[in-house]
């Protein structure tokens, strides 16, 4: 082997250690920071995160969430049409009715036939912990939201439960707005998605559809829709989920005391087979990933279970699953939102996580 060719294969491992190093040096530095800080921002008294700001709960008009409460901040879009699915239950369909569910799973890769059957705002369990009922927000001063939904060839009703479930349980003073991107859904195939879901959504206040002229995948269709959004959070959802009671305070109060905080919530599980409704494992879990730079779910380190005072308290996290999450308007853009050149779903999150 000639000498100029070792000079290369040294500098290139050189460089390629010096690069990861750097990586880990700096999530080390942020770890490191955080551990210092009180950061339970939302607490029982007053924030006490050093060179953030502040706020005494007493003196901002804050008061305790409940159940109760955000069932009567919004009203119900629409009625009951079905008691299966109720409180989280499986739903089971008939022998049958096999050949439709068959064919419905090829369309949309869930039993689309078992979701049809269920309610589009159903009654899900309630599986906060205990401490977070005794967490008060900030509610003067807490920004307003933008929901951000992209789908392509998305079922009905997996589409509009994710729709009316965020109204009816997010209160109506933060939530400024729902934009639905259809990212150029096939609508001969999937007609539902073209006039009957214009004319559904225009009965819908806040509710706003935007369609690609073309197909241009998850990033760009999120870009498309958060160029539109006139909130100062955006909050990206999938489009085949539920929000549960309490899910946006959370979010919005972490980013109202540190803009750079980008926020993911607790997931849950739906059974794609039956709809049941489960609890997660994201309170014992946070966010890694490996040397192939592929996101994964790793038990939490016995520092930061020290950390945590209450399972009310924050998870940190070096990177997030991506589906899911709220940032600061203007914080991502800073960033460099999203890389328009990513076309396809995945390494999109990681690539958020490490700006």
């Amino acid at each position: 082997m000639s000498r100029s060719r070792k000079r290369y294969i040294v500098a290139t491992i050189f460089l390629t250690s010096a690069f990861w190093l750097s990586i880990e040096v700096a999530l080390l530095c942020y770890t490191n920071r955080l551990t210092n800080d009180d950061n339970q921002i939302i607490s029982e008294g007053k924030s006490k995160v050093e060179g953030r700001r502040s706020w005494s709960l007493n003196e901002t008009n804050t008061k305790l969430v409940t159940i109760e409460e955000f069932k009567s901040m919004y009203p119900n879009t629409i009625h009951f049409v079905s008691k299966q699915g109720e409180n989280g239950a499986k739903v089971y369909n008939s022998p049958s009715e096999k050949e439709t569910e068959q064919e419905q799973f090829r369309l949309y890769q869930f039993n689309e036939l078992a979701s049809s059957k269920i309610s589009l705002l159903r009654e899900i369990p309630d599986n906060r912990p205990k401490s977070c009922f005794n967490v008060m927000y900030p509610m003067s001063t807490l920004p307003t939201a933008s929901v951000i939904v992209i789908f392509h060839n998305e079922a009905w009703s997996t589409l509009l439960r994710t729709v009316h479930t965020v109204l009816a349980r997010s209160p109506p003073k933060f939530l400024l707005e729902i934009i639905l991107v259809d990212d150029f859904s096939d609508k001969e195939k999937y007609s539902h998605l073209g006039e009957k879901l214009s004319s559904y959504v225009d009965e819908l206040e806040k509710v706003h559809l935007l369609r690609t002229p073309k197909r241009e995948g998850l990033i760009r269709a999120r870009l498309f829709g958060a160029k539109k959004a006139r909130g100062e959070v955006l909050v990206f959802l999938d489009s085949h989920c539920e929000t549960n009671y309490g899910w946006l305070e959370p979010l919005l109060a972490r980013i109202a005391a540190d803009r750079t905080i980008v926020v993911a919530p607790d997931i849950e599980v739906i059974d794609l087979k039956t709809f049941g409704y489960a609890k997660g494992q994201g309170g014992d879990n946070r966010g890694i990933f490996n040397w192939e730079l592929t996101f994964k779910w790793r038990g939490l380190p016995d520092y930061e279970k020290q950390r945590r005072k209450s399972d009310a308290d924050p998870i940190r996290s070096p990177t997030m699953a991506g589906g899911l999450f709220a940032i600061d308007k203007s914080y991502f853009y800073e960033l460099g939102a999203y890389d328009t050149a990513m076309s396809y779903w995945g390494g999109e999150n990681v690539e958020i996580s490490f700006r």
